[in-house]
């Protein structure tokens, strides 16, 4: 008799929450943690009320050796059962963070230190290691323009490397869907990573991408220089947000005023849709194009029709 209701006891203790209220509790359980020091610490978080009982049953069940270290977020009216569950299949806490289209490998190291997911320096020694990108069977210099902008859900204890190969890996994924394109274009992949984080840079604007690219690739036919200010910002050490016509002609690989061809690398991690008008542009005979300052572009065959529109624009802005 003594036993049934022992184990009555029990049952209804696994199957019953500390309190009726639901409060969060954050537990991190470090790698080797005795169990019934993480029974302690549940007690003491008021997730469980009778610690000794919680670890006998779980010696019962075999599953004191079978927890994962990791961060979990408990809800105080989560039974002892829910809890053990949590821990054995390792639901550990995650960090959601969206990587906008555009954003450099420094502005991702900032946006994952942010969220404290990373240490910028740490971070940023790794995805501008050439042997690194190398070793991820990437064309390189470096992880630029390889990591893909996308909102990921990583668990707190995740560590700087996961954290690159799932975005590079999701890059992967994407581009292996053109790969056969970029093959008929004859360009490598560096080349349309490059010219895609260019035009990601240039245009926000989805219906205008595929024309930005095809200015590029009109110049690039006419082994005209490509003019284009992103790559100079890219290459410029502590800019303050001011192009001048000193930085236009300061000499650094990235500055396509004074350099044919494109530029080293990528300049930026471009969505999909830049990378589409790589590989898609527009059928255009344009070869220049100048902000309107709302977001959007004039678009012009003919150097003078650029200039007239620069005049309309760029010269109203600054009076």
């Amino acid at each position: 008799m003594a036993l049934v209701l022992f184990i009555a006891h029990v049952e209804k203790f696994v199957n019953s929450p500390a309190s009726p209220r639901s409060e969060t509790r954050v537990i991190a359980i470090p790698p080797g943690k005795p169990f019934k020091a993480v029974a302690q610490q549940l007690h003491e978080q008021g997730l469980i009320c009778e610690p000794r009982l919680f670890i006998l049953w779980a010696r019962i069940q075999g599953i004191t050796r079978m927890i994962q270290a990791g961060e979990y977020e408990f809800k105080t009216d989560m039974n002892p059962r829910q809890i053990v569950e949590a821990l054995i299949t390792g639901k550990v806490r995650f960090i959601q963070v969206t990587i906008p289209e555009g954003f450099t490998v420094a502005d991702i190291a900032r946006r994952l230190e942010e969220v404290k997911l990373v240490n910028t320096e740490d971070f940023l020694e790794l995805v501008l290691d050439t042997a690194y990108a190398s070793s991820l069977g990437l064309e390189g210099p470096t992880l630029e323009g390889y990591m893909f902008p996308e909102t990921y859900r990583f668990p707190v204890t995740v560590t700087a490397r996961k954290i690159i190969e799932t975005m590079v890996s999701r890059w992967k994924k994407i581009f292996f869907l053109f790969r056969n394109r970029a093959h008929e274009m004859g360009f490598t992949v560096r080349e349309v990573m490059t010219l895609a984080s260019m035009v990601e840079k240039e245009t926000a604007m989805p219906q205008e991408k595929p024309l930005v690219a095809s200015v590029f690739l009109n110049r690039l036919r006419r082994n005209m220089r490509l003019e284009c200010d992103p790559t100079v910002i890219y290459g410029l050490k502590d800019f303050d947000g001011n192009l001048t016509h000193k930085h236009l002609k300061m000499e650094t690989p990235y500055n396509t005023y004074i350099r044919c061809g494109l530029p080293p690398g990528p300049i930026a991690n471009p969505g999909l849709d830049s990378i589409r008008a790589v590989l898609y542009p527009a059928n255009s005979d344009y070869f220049y194009f100048v902000s309107k300052n709302d977001g959007s572009h004039v678009f012009s065959h003919s150097f003078s029709a650029h200039q007239k529109a620069v005049r309309m624009y760029q010269e109203r802005l600054k009076k």
